[in-house]
């Protein structure tokens, strides 16, 4: 399977934009409120809907892949493909 480089790169882009929105507060003075006012206004919005954007994408991407695997490979079935998501998921809600 090859990695689309620039999935990756826009998903690290969209996870420093939001170290730099939770960390903007101790890095400016009370002189750039208005910068940071801005920052933080602009990046709320491009960094959350970004990062879970991309993230959909490459769960879609993996999914396609993986069912393409389901009629290339006689010892994978669909049973297990769906058995290898539930438990993926499965951890988020632990």
């Amino acid at each position: 399977m090859q990695r689309i480089k620039s999935i990756d790169a826009f998903r690290g882009l969209f996870i420093l934009s939001m170290i730099v929105w939770h960390v903007s507060l101790w890095w400016t003075s009370s002189l750039h409120s208005w910068a940071l006012i801005f920052l933080r206004l602009t990046i709320y919005f491009i960094a959350g809907t970004g990062f879970v954007f991309v993230s959909g994408i490459s769960a879609v991407l993996s999914i396609k892949i993986r069912m393409e695997k389901v009629y290339f490979d006689p010892n994978y079935s669909n049973h297990s493909l769906i058995k290898e998501y539930y438990y993926r998921s499965s951890f988020f809600f632990y």
